[in-house]
C-alpha cells in the first residue's frame, strides 16, 4: 500500500507553480420578522415569502398572533393580492422599508412568548412561529416548530435587526431555519457566498468597524491589545502574530450584551473557524460572571444572554442554536464548554437538551493567554481544538457527531453580569481563518462516469486534512470489486476539461487535471481502496490546494476507450 506525501509533492509541484433551500413545506412560508424593539416598538413587520415556481394568490389569507390565553391580533390580506415565484409581501407598520400592507403603527405584535400564525383563505396553517421559548408555550405549542425561537430578540432601531430564514424560503420544518441578522424587509435574505477568509486586521484603522460583520447593538471593532481604550478594557499583550486584534462586543458604558454576525455565507453548511483568542483566567467576584461564545450553523438572541452550560445558575435565557464554544468566568475560575445546542432551549422544559461535550479549565499560566481555537464541522462530524499550532491538528481534540447539520454561518456572543467594567474581557482574537460551503475541506465539481457495474468512482477522507494528520488517508470507492483506477493529483486544473467522449470514450466522461503525481488504486472486493496520505505539520501546506480524480480502466464497458470517473475534488489543507 503506497502512502501518500504531501511535503514532498508541495516541493517539487507548488515550488514550481449548494445546499439551497429545502424542497419541504408550503409554497408561501414566513420569511422574516421583527417583533421587538427598544423604547417604541415602531418598525415592527412580517414578510411572507413566495418559495415555489408558481404564482400564489393569498387573497384572504390572515396572519394571526395569539399567546397562551387568547387571540392578540389578526390581519387580513386584500383580495386580488397575488405573489409571484420569489417575491415578498411584507405586513407591517408604514415605517417599514418595502411594506406592502400596513397593518398598524406601534406594538402590532407583542413582545413575548407569541405565536405568529399564517394560515390560508379556508383557515388551514401554512407556517407558524413561536417566539420566547424559554418563557414556555403551552398552549402555542402546537405552532411550535421543532424548539421554537428560544431566547429574547429586541431590535435596536439604530441598527435594526430580524429574525429571518438563513436563505429566502429555507425551510426544514424547525425554528433553527431562522438567524438574527440586520433587517432586509421586501429583499433578500440571502448573504454573499464565500468559500472563505483569513483576517489579522493590520491593513485597518483602531477603532474601525471589522469589515465583513455586523453586530445586534455594535459591531467588532479593531484594536490594538497593547493599549487600553474605548473598545479595548485593558491591554494585554500582542498575539504570536504580533499586531492588531478585534474585540467581539458592545463597549457602550452600562451595555450588557452583544449577538455579532457574519455576513457572508458558503455554498453548504459545512464550515471551519479558527483563530487565535485571549483567554483571561482570572476569578470574578462573588456573584458576578463574563461569558463569550463562538458558534457555527447558528444563531443567538440579541444580547447572547450569559449561557449556564452546568445550569449552576439555572439561567435559562439564552439564545444559542448550532455547536459553540462557550468560555465562562465565574468567582470560581474559567472553563471553556463545547456545546451542541440542537434547536436551542436550555433547563428542564425543551424538547431537545444542549449536550456538553467538553469543559475545559482555564488555568493561570498554563493554558490562559493567548490560545489557538479551531472548530470544524464537516457533514455530521465536529471537530474542536483548542491550544496547539494553529491551521495543525494538535492541543485538546475533541471529536463528536450531530444530528442534523444546519446552515447558519458564524457568529460571536458576548454577555457580563460585572460591577467593575476595567475587568472585562469581551472575545479577542487575532489570525481568524474561516472556511465556510467547501464540502469539509473537499469541493466536488464536474461530472462523474459510471463502471460496468453502474457504480461511479467517489473520493472521500476519514477525518479533516488539517495539518499535523498523521492518520489522514483519502478514501476511493465505487471502483469495480477488486478493480483497478488511477488516482491523479494536481496543483491545477485544466483551462477546459478534457471531454473523453469525443476520443472513444463514453458521454459525460471529462479529465479534469494533468497529475503532477499519481496513484494506483487497487479495490477490494467492495470496490474500495485506502490510500495513507499523513499530513504533517508544515506552514508550507497550510491553506494548500491540491485537485484530486479518479479514473478507472474497465473493460467491460462497451467504449473503445473504457474509463469510468469520478469527479474532480478540490482539496484545501489546514
Amino acid at each position: 500500500m503506497r502512502t501518500l506525501s504531501w511535503t514532498t509533492f508541495a516541493l517539487t509541484c507548488l515550488g514550481a507553480a449548494t445546499t439551497g433551500s429545502s424542497l419541504r413545506g408550503q409554497d408561501v412560508v414566513i420569511n422574516e420578522f421583527l417583533y421587538d424593539e427598544l423604547g417604541v416598538d415602531a418598525n415592527e413587520f412580517v414578510e411572507l415569502y413566495n418559495r415555489s415556481a408558481s404564482a400564489v394568490d393569498i387573497s384572504g389569507w390572515r396572519v394571526q398572533a395569539l399567546d397562551a390565553s387568547a387571540q392578540k391580533s389578526l390581519f387580513v390580506v386584500p383580495a386580488s393580492t397575488v405573489i409571484a415565484p420569489g417575491a415578498y409581501y411584507v405586513l407591517g407598520s408604514a415605517l417599514v422599508p418595502n411594506v406592502s400592507q400596513v397593518v398598524g403603527t406601534t406594538d402590532i405584535w407583542e413582545n413575548d412568548n407569541e405565536a405568529i400564525v399564517l394560515r390560508d383563505a379556508g383557515g388551514q396553517v401554512q407556517d407558524s412561529v413561536v417566539t420566547e421559548a424559554f418563557r414556555g408555550i403551552d398552549v402555542i405549542g402546537a405552532f411550535a416548530q421543532g424548539e421554537g425561537l428560544w431566547g429574547e430578540y429586541v431590535s435596536d432601531p439604530a441598527r435594526p435587526t430580524s429574525l429571518q430564514r438563513a436563505r429566502d424560503g429555507y425551510y426544514n420544518a424547525d425554528h433553527r431555519d431562522f438567524i438574527l441578522r440586520p433587517w432586509t424587509p421586501g429583499a433578500t435574505n440571502d448573504l454573499p457566498v464565500i468559500t472563505g477568509l483569513r483576517e489579522r486586521f493590520d491593513g485597518f484603522s483602531v477603532g474601525q468597524d471589522v469589515p465583513g460583520w455586523s453586530g445586534s447593538r455594535m459591531s467588532p471593532k479593531v484594536i490594538d491589545p497593547t493599549v487600553a481604550d474605548a473598545h479595548n478594557p485593558t491591554a494585554i499583550p500582542l498575539s504570536g502574530q504580533r499586531g492588531k486584534a478585534a474585540v467581539f462586543w458592545d463597549s457602550t458604558p452600562g451595555a450588557r450584551g452583544n449577538n455579532c454576525m457574519m455576513l457572508s455565507e458558503g455554498a453548504t453548511s459545512d464550515v471551519l473557524v479558527e483563530c487565535n483568542v485571549y483567554f483571561d483566567a482570572a476569578n470574578e467576584p462573588v456573584g458576578e460572571r463574563e461569558a463569550w461564545s463562538l458558534g457555527v450553523q447558528g444563531s443567538s438572541d440579541s444580547l447572547g444572554a450569559s449561557p449556564d452550560p452546568f445550569q449552576y445558575w439555572s439561567l435559562i435565557e439564552n439564545g444559542h442554536t448550532g455547536v459553540a464554544w462557550i468560555y465562562q468566568s465565574t468567582e470560581q475560575g474559567a472553563v471553556l464548554f463545547l456545546v451542541d445546542h440542537n434547536d436551542g432551549g436550555w433547563g428542564l422544559d425543551p424538547r431537545t437538551l444542549p449536550f456538553v461535550h467538553a469543559a475545559i479549565p482555564i488555568r493561570p499560566g498554563f493554558n490562559d493567554g493567548w490560545q489557538r481555537l479551531r472548530l470544524q464541522i464537516i457533514g455530521n462530524r465536529v471537530v474542536g481544538m483548542f491550544g496547539g499550532l494553529p491551521g495543525c491538528r494538535g492541543g485538546t481534540i475533541v471529536n463528536f457527531t450531530i444530528s442534523r447539520p444546519a446552515l447558519g454561518g458564524v457568529y460571536v456572543s458576548y454577555a457580563e453580569d460585572l460591577t467593575n467594567d476595567a475587568t472585562r474581557r469581551p472575545f479577542t482574537c487575532d489570525d481568524l481563518l474561516i472556511n465556510i460551503g467547501t464540502d469539509g475541506g473537499l469541493h466536488y465539481f464536474g461530472t462523474s462516469s459510471p463502471n460496468s457495474v453502474t457504480t461511479t468512482p467517489r473520493i472521500d477522507i476519514n477525518q479533516f486534512p488539517a495539518l499535523g494528520s498523521p492518520n489522514f488517508a483519502l478514501l476511493v470507492s465505487g471502483l469495480k470489486p477488486n478493480g483497478i483506477g488511477q488516482l491523479y493529483i494536481a496543483t491545477t486544473t485544466l483551462p477546459i476539461p478534457l471531454d473523453l467522449g469525443l476520443i472513444g470514450g463514453q458521454v459525460g466522461a471529462n479529465v479534469y487535471m494533468f497529475p503532477d503525481q499519481a496513484a494506483s488504486c487497487n479495490a477490494n472486493g467492495s470496490g474500495i481502496d485506502t490510500k495513507p496520505a499523513p499530513i504533517p505539520c508544515e506552514a508550507l501546506l497550510r491553506d494548500a490546494r491540491f485537485y484530486l480524480q479518479v479514473l478507472e480502466v474497465d473493460a467491460s464497458l462497451p467504449f473503445t476507450l473504457p474509463v469510468a470517473t469520478s469527479q474532480g475534488v478540490q482539496m484545501t489543507i489546514g
